[in-house]
Parts: C-alpha cells; structure tokens; sequence
C-alpha cells in the first residue's frame, strides 16, 4: 500500500542513504564552491532555486558529503505524504470549494495545502493500515541549544531531517516549510526580524498570518515586536517584520553560509565572511544581517589590531595608524545600525528569554519596563502592555547605546567605549543568527489560527484582529455572523416576518472582550443581515432602525417612537416622518463628512430620496457570516458606506445611481451626494422613524 511503502522509504533514506559513502571536497574548497553556486542564482546565471541554495549552503559544512539528489528525492516523499493530508481536507470540504469564487478558491488551495504543511511538522503523523498503527514523530524546537553555539548542525535543515532527535531552531523549522510550500506552491513567505525569522501564509480569505512552528502558535504582530525587542523605526525602514522575495531569501544563505565557515574553522575575521555579507547586501539592501555580519567582523579585526598593535586606551585607538581606519569604519557601521532602528536586546532581557527557552529558573528581570509618559513630573499612569512592564514595549531615545562590545554615543555617534568581552555567560548569543522563539510568553495568548476550518472543526468565531465580537443569532441561538468590534454583546432575531423583525439585544457571551454594548457594530450586523434577507428598502431600513433601538436601549440611552414600516411603498412615509421629527437632525447634503461623522459617533444615519431610503456607517467591520454547515465567509465593511436594499423591478432612472438594479449592495458614501436629505437619527433623543401601515 502506498502510505505504508511512504513510511518505510522514508526511513530508509533518512538513515542509509546519508550513511553512504561519497567523495569529500578537502579544506575550504566547499565554502567556495557553494559562494559561487549562490552567486550564480543572483547574477541569473542560474536559476533561483531556494531549496538548492539551502542544501548548497549546508552541503558546504559537511564538506559537500551529501548528493543534491538524494536531498531532493527526501523532500519528495515527504512532500508526498502532505499533498495527501492536504487532499484529505480538499475532500472533506469540496462541497465548500464549489461555492466559492474563483479568487477564494485559490486561497483555499493556498491554505489546505498550508495546514498540512503545518500539521506534517509540528504534530505526530498516525497511519493506520490493516489495523497496524505506524507513526512519526513532529520536528521540535532545540530548546537547549538554539543558536547553535554548542553544535551549529542545530541550525540546518539537514540534520533536522536526518537526525533522530527530529530537532531545530525558528531558522530551520522555518526554511524546511519553506522548502515544502514551495514545492507545493501554496505562497508561503519566510518573514525576518531582528533575532527571528518566522513563516507567513494566507487563511481562506487571502489575509497574512504569522506562523510559529517552534510554539505552534500564531501570534500577532505586535507580540512578534515585543518579544523580539524589534522597534517601531525598524519596522518602517522596512529593516524588520519583513517578507522576503525568492532572491532575498537565497541571499539570506550566503549569511549561513559565512556563519557556517566561522563556526567550522574558528575564524571571526576572515575575508571569506566579508564576501558572504557584501554579497548578500548587494542583493538585498535591507538586510540587518548582513549589516550586523559586517560589524561584527569589523569589531573582531579592530579588536586583533589592538592586541597586536598593543593598543588599549581609545585615545590612542583613533591615532593609531593600524587601529584608527577601522575604528572609523566601525562607528559607521554601528550609526547605520541605530539609524536604521536596530536595538541590541538588553543582556537582563536576554537572560530571561534563554532561561525560559531553556526552561530554566535563574531568569528574571528586575526592573518594570511598564512607559509611563509623565515620569519627569512623577505622575503614575496606567499603561496597558503586552509583556506586562517585562520588556521595552517603547524604546526611548537614549544618550548612550550598547553594540556587541562597543559603547555608542547616539548624538555624536561616536565609539566611547569599549568594553571587556564577556567570558561568565553560560550560553553564546549571537545577534546574526535567528533562533528566538516567542515560546515563552505563548501560553498567555489566544492561539489563534489560519487553519481554524480544516481541523474538521469549524470555529465560528475567530478574531484575527485581538478583538471579541459582537454576535448575531437566530431565534433557536445558532450564530448568524459576527462583528469584530471588542464587544461581547449578544443579538438575537425576533418577530415573525419582514415587518416586526429585529436584532434584540440577549445579553454577553463568555469572550476575552469587554461587557459593552458596540452601537456601530450592532448597527453593521444589522445591515448585513438585512443586505441578503430584504428586498424591500423600507421593511430593511426598519429592521436596521429597530436593532438599533435595542442597542441604544440596553446602553440606557434613549431611542423611542420608533414603529413598524409594512408594504413595499414606504419609502416616503419615512423620509416625510424624519423631516417632521424634532428629534432627528438634518444633515446639510453639501457635506457628506457631517454624515459620516454622525455615524461614527454612534448615531444612525438614514438616507432619502423620493421613492427609496438608504442606511449607512463609518465603521471599517470584518463581518464574517455562517451558512447551515458553519463554513464561513466574510465581507470588509469600509466605512463610508451607504447599505443600499433595492426592493422590486424600477427602471435605473428612478434610483438615479442609488445602486445596481435588483441587487442587494454596499455603496460608498460619496457617490450619493445627490440624495436629497440625510438624518442623523441621535442618541439620548426622542426619535421618529417611519410610519404603521
């Protein structure tokens, strides 16, 4: 059987056929030949192939003792085994696939073909064939040695494919799904930021998700920056939470490739380094590797020429004619290293990350790193943080700064110390090589996922926004759709048929949110349930008005006279009721902003022209909808929008551009500056809306 004969050869090859015997290229000759394949791929004199950069990278270490060809042909049965998983999902939702668009089918490929990629690393594989059980274990995070500096193969691809420990860091984790969703081509991208380097792919709508396979988790970004001590300037220099392009990435390998060389031969000053970062650089200009590559050599070199040269005081660093060219060389580097955001992870923060890396108890950071704005006139602020005041969540400008072993005045940007090198830490940190994971602080946050739908589970409410939702219900309390507005508020759907019914306000649902009542969002659902179940402008228009009644009641504000509208020509017994009513403000047409102000103030805005009404928001809402089977999709609700019901068969002249004819749509505001009247239907007020009939 196939999936058995799978298992076995993969076995196999992971433990004979690396043991097979192959001719060794001597000395350094491997480094330079896997420089020149690499620099080949970025000049086009051969075609970029990210999986080949990788194993050429890593083949260089090993002296090339592995064959490209048996590399390849691993990756193919692996890649096998998760085209079936992604197969298996395809089946279960294929029915779903054939409702979709042409664009979300893509994406559902995309994303199935991600989650087993995902699946196929971090979880254990069970094959069950004539009631035989085999298994394979899921690739883990090197807990104990994540940088490589006690054995570099724990950063390599290779060894995480062919060891028994089935171990790696957020490097090779992440470049083995790479490998495989290129193969696939499911568009996954390895993203980059100072000391990690993580995967993002798309879920079923097309939107990105940071993936993190050390953790098996998926945090946000702004957790990503926190624990990465990454700063706001660094992110907008586009230094950091960076994807990279197919070259971008195979230059990525020429820094591994230099690091490899340095970790095999011992040499921190070699030109063979410099090339690999001047190189790397050349191809991708925003690389913080490379630049940190650079001065880390620089600073090695200007190190050995004090101690041959016997120079110790800086003084005379800088007038020493060996000393003083790189010493000025390096203060460039470092500037350009501040300039562009970079910021060195503090050694009581770096400790504390190992220590939980490493599952130790001796980390611990002292001092409360909660910003507090005021703190020159001693005022006490509440401050609301991520890391809870354990990391820099605000990296203030600083008169002095610390890189590798250097003390950087940041005005004068000038070298005005050097300090001792560090020989009592337990571990070797190196700020080039990617290896954080956010594992430490993971178990605090909500494991949200891009996959939610193809674990056969459908969740129903995902927020991808850190936000709780809003939630719609049927009658019988099945979910409708939801908002993602921060609130925990429940509406269920009441009355009998399109002339009583409403969203009435049920309560609070046991979120992570905040027991509140969200008067856009509510106004948003509303809307979109009555874009697909009305066709009548003023039956929909009321059922709007009225879940907005509810909303604005359960806040204990006031919003009364508010009656049913029935018949299909009550458009303007609407618009003639809302200009009669003292309660309700007019708002100048000339002015579409008034309107959307209204509306993101909370109000309800409705608007009219002879024979049609309209509603509409200012608030930007994922609305995500369930059909009876609880798939979902969802609808961008931009602000600025007028809901547009168009009810019966009128000729186009008479909606005067109102919306396509016969179709349900969302319009935006500003190509409706014709409409004759808009009302703010105002909070705390007495209101009139629409007429009985």
């Amino acid at each position: 059987m196939k999936k058995l004969l799978l298992v076995i050869t993969v076995i196999f090859v992971q433990y004979v056929s690396y043991g097979q015997t192959n001719k060794k290229d001597s000395s350094k000759v491997s480094f330079y030949k896997a420089y020149d394949a690499l620099k080949n791929m970025l000049e086009g004199k051969d075609s970029l192939n990210y999986e080949k950069a990788v194993f050429i990278t890593e083949n260089a270490y090993h002296n090339n003792y592995f064959e490209y060809n048996d590399f390849k042909h691993l990756i193919d049965l692996h890649v096998e085994i998760i085209n079936d998983y992604a197969e298996d999902v395809r089946e279960h939702y294929k029915e779903k696939y054939k409702r979709l668009r042409r664009f979300e089918q893509q994406m559902f490929g995309f994303n199935t073909t991600n989650w087993a990629i995902f699946k196929y690393i971090t979880d254990t594989a069970f094959i069950i064939i004539n009631k035989d059980t085999y298994h394979r274990k899921p690739y883990t995070y090197t807990y104990q040695d994540p940088y490589g500096s006690n054995k570099w193969e724990n950063t390599q691809v290779l060894f995480l494919l062919k060891s028994n420990e089935m171990q790696g860091n957020c490097y090779s984790l992440a470049v083995l799904f790479k490998i495989f969703a290129d193969r696939l081509k499911s568009d996954a991208r390895l993203t980059i930021t100072p000391h990690h380097i993580y995967i993002q792919n798309r879920n079923e709508r097309g939107d990105f998700y940071n993936v993190e396979l050390a953790s098996k988790s998926f945090p946000g970004d702004g957790t990503i920056q926190t624990f990465t001590y990454t700063t706001s300037t660094s992110i907008k220099r586009g230094m950091a939470q960076r994807m990279l392009n197919d070259k971008q990435a195979v230059a990525l390998n020429l820094i591994y490739l230099a690091k490899s060389y340095q970790h095999k031969y011992n040499d921190n000053t070699g030109d063979f380094l410099l090339q690999c970062a001047d190189l790397a650089y050349k191809y991708d200009t925003l690389s913080l590797n490379a630049l940190l590559l650079k001065a880390e050599i620089t600073e090695n070199r200007l190190l050995a020429s004090m101690k041959e040269n016997k120079v110790t005081k800086l003084s005379k660093v800088r007038t020493n004619p060996q000393t003083k060219i790189l010493l000025t060389s390096y203060e460039n580097q470092l500037s350009d290293l501040y300039k562009f955001g970079y910021r060195e992870i503090p050694k009581d923060i770096e400790r504390f990350i190992l220590a939980k890396i490493q599952h130790r108890e001796d980390g611990s950071i002292i001092k409360d790193k909660t910003p507090n704005p005021f703190a020159s006139i001693k005022a006490k602020q509440r401050y609301a943080t991520l890391s809870n005041g354990m990391f820099d969540e605000i990296h203030e400008a600083v008169d002095s700064i610390q890189y590798y072993n250097a003390l950087l005045n940041t005005k004068t940007k000038k070298i005005i110390r050097l300090l001792p090198i560090e020989t009592n830490d337990n571990y070797k940190v190196d700020p080039v090589v990617f290896a954080l994971s956010v594992d430490p602080v993971v178990d605090k946050y909500p494991n949200i996922s891009p996959y939610a739908y193809c674990a056969w589970n459908p969740v129903k409410l995902v927020d991808p926004n850190g936000e709780s939702s809003t939630n719609f219900e049927d009658g019988d309390g099945n979910l409708i759709s939801h908002v993602e507005d921060g609130s925990n508020a429940v509406f269920k759907l009441n009355g009998t048929n399109h002339t009583n019914q409403s969203f009435q306000f049920a309560g609070f649902s046991d979120q992570k949110g905040t027991n509140n009542i969200n008067v856009q969002g509510a106004i948003a659902g509303a809307q979109d349930y009555a874009i697909n179940n009305y066709t009548q402008c003023n039956q929909a228009v009321n059922f709007v008005g009225k879940s907005f009644e509810s909303a604005l009641n359960a806040t204990g504000a006031t919003a009364e006279g508010i009656g049913n509208v029935t018949g299909n020509k009550c458009a303007d017994p609407i618009g003639n009721g809302l200009k009669a009513s003292n309660g309700v403000k007019e708002i100048d047409i000339n002015s579409i902003n008034d309107a959307k102000s209204s509306a993101h103030a909370g109000d309800l805005v409705v608007g009219y022209t002879k024979g049609h009404v309209t509603s509409m928001t200012t608030q930007d809402f994922d609305i995500t909808r369930y059909d009876k089977e609880g798939n979902s999709s969802v609808f961008k609700y931009k602000g600025g929008m007028i809901v547009n019901v168009n009810g019966g068969a009128r000729p186009r002249s008479e909606y005067k551009g109102l919306g396509p004819n016969n179709k349900n749509s969302y319009q935006e505001a500003n190509q409706y500056v014709h409409v004759s009247t808009f009302f703010s239907l105002k909070r705390d007020s007495q209101i009139y809306f629409g007429t009985s009939k």
